[in-house]
């Protein structure tokens, strides 16, 4: 896997909105249905509505969560 940054759009909606609506931060949910959309498996963050948001896919870790489950 070669480092970068992908752009891509935000979908108005989500193939699962229920699970993006489980996120508080109503101004987080466009982050969980771009990442949907573009297949993103893990999310690193420090926004606590969406560490606390318990989603099954994708996956929401803080930076030290990633880091410790890298070999």
């Amino acid at each position: 896997m070669t480092p970068g940054i992908d752009i891509v759009p935000t979908p108005d909606r989500a193939v699962d909105e229920a699970g993006v609506r489980s996120v508080r931060d109503p101004q987080d949910w466009p982050i969980v249905r771009a990442a949907r959309a573009a297949g993103v498996d893990v999310i690193v963050t420090g926004d606590k509505d969406l560490v606390d948001a318990g989603l099954d896919h994708p996956v929401i870790q803080t930076p030290a969560q990633f880091l410790a489950t890298r070999p």
